[in-house]
């Protein structure tokens, strides 16, 4: 009973010459045997993990009667009503273990549990511990832990984790929550400079020009005044007065560029800084000078 492995269903014993990798039913019989010590000995899992190498191998009915009983071991009757299923569907009719399979199958139909998960929005995806359902529709389900999961574009996520009796009937109704829309980025309005940044700006802007052209002018009557001076044909007394004039008009043109340049220096910071309310006085040597 443990291990279905009847007369009937016994597959040939396997010849020390016998290849696996050759005959694959003498593969499917040596992961049988395997499967079989293995449920005897309680090591379900293994066991099933041995059956189902088997039967992919060889479908057997005696292998899909042994998967149910490891699936029973492991407390899995929805994996128990379908090995059953399909064996009581293979096995000839006069198979011994028909009565002992029908007696289990409904033990396991006795087990199972139904689990029905109504959803809003219709169009949600569903699934039962990862696997996906119809909603609306009565799912059986393992007791025990179970875990529900629902998607659907536009809605958040929603994960129901339920602990379901042994043939209990759930019913769930669930209305997803909608997402709320992506912020669209707000347009900033550009923001208006202060009226004393702009005063300042164009102030040191201005002044910085008149200084510039102020100083281009002293600078050519000074080169003018130091050719004159060089001039044989100048008198000396002019070439003195030339001479002295050349010289303070050469100071007053490098302080007049000097000034200029940090005129408009002064000028690239104010056109770059976001208005602050301070006083136009306050913006450094433009301030200061006008």
């Amino acid at each position: 009973m443990l291990t279905g492995a009847t007369p009937g269903y016994a597959q040939p014993a396997l010849d020390a010459t016998d290849s696996a990798s050759e005959d694959p039913r003498a593969h499917s019989r040596r992961e049988f045997e395997f499967g079989a010590r293995a449920l005897e000995g309680g090591r379900a899992f293994e066991a099933r993990s041995h059956f189902e190498r088997a039967y992919a191998l060889f479908p057997h009915p005696a292998t899909l009667y042994n998967i149910a009983l490891a699936e029973r071991a492991l407390g899995r009757p929805v994996q128990v009503i379908d090995a059953l299923e399909r064996y009581l569907s293979d096995a000839p009719p006069d198979a011994r273990e028909r009565s002992f399979a029908r007696q289990v199958l409904e033990e396991a139909r006795a087990r199972v549990a139904k689990l029905t998960v109504t959803v809003k929005p219709a169009s949600a995806r569903l699934t039962v511990d990862g696997e996906p359902a119809l909603q609306g529709t009565a799912v059986r389900v393992n007791p025990g832990a179970r875990v529900v999961r629902l998607t659907a574009p536009g809605y958040r996520d929603e994960q129901r984790q339920l602990t379901i009796d042994g043939g209990a009937e759930v019913r769930l109704t669930i209305a997803l929550e909608r997402r709320p829309p992506a912020p669209r980025p707000e347009a900033r309005a550009p923001t208006p400079r202060a009226s004393a940044l702009d005063d300042a700006f164009w102030s040191v802007t201005i002044a910085s020009g008149a200084l510039a052209a102020a100083g281009a002018v002293m600078g050519i009557v000074a080169l003018s005044d130091a050719r004159a001076h060089n001039d044989s044909a100048t008198a000396p007394d002019e070439a003195a007065r030339r001479r002295s004039r050349g010289e303070v008009l050469r100071v007053a043109a490098d302080i007049s560029f000097g000034l200029a340049l940090a005129g408009g220096a002064t000028a690239v910071v104010l056109a770059t800084r976001e208005p602050s309310g301070a006083p136009a006085a306050s913006f450094g040597l433009g301030g200061a000078w006008w």
